[in-house]
C-alpha cells in the first residue's frame, strides 16, 4: 500500500521552507476526474488507526487467572502482533511519552478477553480505556501513548487581538454534565481478598449521581482507586465541549493542553484538544484562500434520534437494536459519500457541481438564471 505525508507550512524567504509533517497516511483508493480545461487526481488517505480497525483476530484468546502482564504489556502486544489472534497483520511500535499509575500496574488477567474478528484497534482502546493516558499518532509512525497534562504551562495559547500572539477566527464552549459521575472500582466476586476505591466528578455527582461499576482482579485499595480516577478524568476530558477555529497551525496535537483568550467575551477556555481538522484551499480562478485549523474539546453527543429505527417515539422506553445503528449509519454514509466505488452522494454532487463551474469560470451557459436578492452584471453600450 502506498505512504502519503501531508505535511503544512510556509516559505520563509529567510530559512527557506518551514513545514510540518504529519503522520503517515495510506492509500486507499484513487480517483480521476476529466473536465473540460481540468484533471484531477484524488486520493482517499487512511492512518494506522484505520488499518488497525481492520485487522481482525483469527482465533479467540482468554488470559489465565495466573496472567502477570500489565496493561502496557498487552497494548505492545496487541500493538506489535505478538498475541496469536493478531500475528498476520503489520508491526506497529508504540512509544511511551509518559505514564500514568495505572497503565504499568493492572493486571486484567481474564478481564481482557479477545474474540474472534475482534479488530485490534478497539482491543487497544479497551486497554488504554482503563488508565488515564491517550493516544495518537504522530510523524514518526509510532504509536505514542501518554498521560494527557491538565496544568500550566500551556501547550499553546490563543489570543484574541493581541499583538506578536497567535489570534483566533471564532469560539465556542458549551458546559456538559458528566455522565457518569462517579466510578465504582471492585474485586470480582468470590476473590479473596476484596478490593474496592470509587472517584467521584464532585459537581455533576451532587446535582444527579450517575454510577458506573467496573471489576478487575485487584491487589490493593489504591490500585482501585487509581483506576476510578482515571476513569473520572475520561469522562470529564469527555463533557468539556467547545470549539475554537484559528489561522493555520502546523504544530498542533491532538490532546495538547490549550488555552484560548477572549477580549471580546472576557473570558478564557482551557483543554485538551481532542480532534482537529485542517483547511486548505488554493482556488483555481478566483475565490478565497482557506489556511485555517478547527479544533474541538470534548467529544460529540450521542447519535441524533433518527437512527433509533421506526416506532421509537418521544416518551418511550427506547431499546435500540446495534444492527439498526449499524444499517442506519451504512445508510446515511452513502447517502452523504456515495457507494464503496465512491459513485453517487450528496459531497460527490457538490464536488462534481464546483470542479465543473470551476473549469468553466470564465463561460458559464445555463437555461435559466434566477436572483432572489440582487444581481449584479455589465451593461453593453
Amino acid at each position: 500500500m502506498y505512504q502519503g505525508v501531508i505535511s503544512l507550512g510556509y516559505v520563509d524567504p529567510t530559512n527557506g521552507n518551514e513545514f510540518s509533517a504529519s503522520a503517515p497516511l495510506y492509500v486507499l483508493g484513487q480517483r480521476f476526474f476529466s473536465i473540460q480545461g481540468l484533471l484531477v487526481c484524488q486520493l482517499s488517505l487512511i492512518g494506522i488507526p484505520n488499518l488497525m480497525a481492520m485487522d481482525k483476530a483469527e482465533s479467540e484468546l482468554t488470559l489465565e487467572e495466573g496472567d502477570a502482564r500489565t496493561v502496557k504489556d498487552l497494548i505492545t502486544a496487541v500493538a506489535r502482533k505478538t498475541l496469536t489472534p493478531y500475528t498476520n497483520y503489520e508491526d506497529y511500535t508504540v512509544t511511551y511519552d509518559s505514564e500514568d499509575n495505572v497503565i504499568n500496574s493492572l493486571k486484567p488477567k481474564t478481564a481482557f478477553q479477545i474474540s474472534e474478528n475482534d479488530n485490534r484497534l478497539e482491543k487497544i482502546k479497551q486497554l488504554i480505556g482503563w488508565t488515564g493516558n491517550k493516544m495518537r499518532m504522530e510523524a514518526d509512525g509510532n504509536i505514542h501513548t501518554f498521560d494527557p497534562k491538565s496544568a500550566v504551562p500551556f501547550d499553546y495559547e490563543y489570543k484574541f487581538d493581541v499583538a506578536d500572539e497567535h489570534t483566533f477566527l471564532s469560539k465556542e464552549l458549551r458546559n456538559r454534565f458528566v455522565n457518569p459521575n462517579k466510578t465504582i472500582v471492585k474485586s470480582y466476586e468470590g476473590d479473596d481478598p476484596q478490593f474496592s476505591g470509587n472517584d467521584t466528578s464532585a459537581t455533576s455527582n451532587a446535582l444527579f449521581p450517575k454510577t458506573e461499576t467496573l471489576r478487575f482482579r485487584l491487589v490493593s485499595n489504591t490500585e482501585a482507586s487509581n483506576i476510578a480516577s482515571a476513569r473520572i478524568e475520561s469522562h470529564e476530558l469527555d463533557s468539556d465541549v467547545g470549539a475554537v477555529t484559528v489561522p493555520m497551525n502546523v504544530g498542533q496535537e491532538v490532546w495538547d493542553f490549550i488555552k484560548v483568550t477572549d477580549s471580546r467575551q472576557g473570558d478564557s477556555v482551557t483543554g485538551n484538544v481532542r480532534s482537529l481538522r485542517r483547511h486548505v484551499k488554493v482556488p483555481l480562478g478566483g475565490g478565497r484562500f482557506i489556511w485555517d485549523t478547527s479544533i474541538r474539546f470534548g467529544t460529540v453527543p450521542g447519535l441524533a434520534p433518527i437512527l433509533l429505527g421506526r416506532g421509537a417515539g418521544l416518551g418511550s422506553n427506547l431499546a435500540v437494536s446495534v444492527q439498526a445503528l449499524i444499517e442506519a449509519y451504512n445508510g446515511l454514509r452513502e447517502d452523504l459519500y456515495g457507494d464503496d466505488q465512491g459513485e453517487g452522494g450528496v459531497l460527490g454532487l457538490i464536488r462534481d457541481l464546483a470542479l465543473h463551474v470551476d473549469a468553466h469560470h470564465d463561460t458559464f451557459i445555463t437555461k435559466n438564471l434566477h436572483s432572489t436578492d440582487t444581481a449584479f452584471m455589465p451593461v453593453e453600450e
